[in-house]
Order: C-alpha cells, then structure tokens, then sequence
C-alpha cells in the first residue's frame, strides 16, 4: 500500500480528514540521507513467516485494521 493510501486508511478509521502526504524529494531536502528508509519502496510480505509459524494477521487489510483500532479506542469515550 502507498504511504498516501496508508494515510488515508488511518484517517478514514478515525473519522478525520487524511493528512498531505509529504513529497519525498521536500522529505530529503529537510531530512538529508536519513530519510532514505521512510521514503524508500518498502515491498513485503509475511508468507516466510506465516507459513514457518502459523501466524495469521489479526485484519485482512489496513482499512479493515485502522477502523477497528478507531473503534476500540473510542469505546470507552462515548
């Protein structure tokens, strides 16, 4: 998932409007070199460790993961 849609689904779980992603190319002016892991394409998957341990995620997917985060959080509030 893009950072933006990272974003988003974060925001879109907590009912509030999506942050502007920060462009990398203005992240490593103000950052230098050390930004290089944040704005890098970070491709992965779990299937290695999944099949070595049985481990499955909690969601099928990080909409899914954010609204139910959102909604253990604010449980208690209303």
């Amino acid at each position: 998932m893009p950072r933006r849609g990272y974003l988003y689904a974060g925001a879109s779980g907590f009912g509030i409007k999506a942050p502007k992603a920060t462009p990398g190319r203005l992240m490593k002016v103000g950052g230098g070199s050390g930004v290089d892991g944040i704005i890098a394409s970070q491709r992965v998957s779990n299937a290695k460790f999944s099949a070595a341990t049985g481990w499955k995620p909690r969601y099928p997917d990080v909409v899914t993961g954010w609204a139910a985060e959102a909604a253990s959080r604010t449980e208690g509030m209303s």
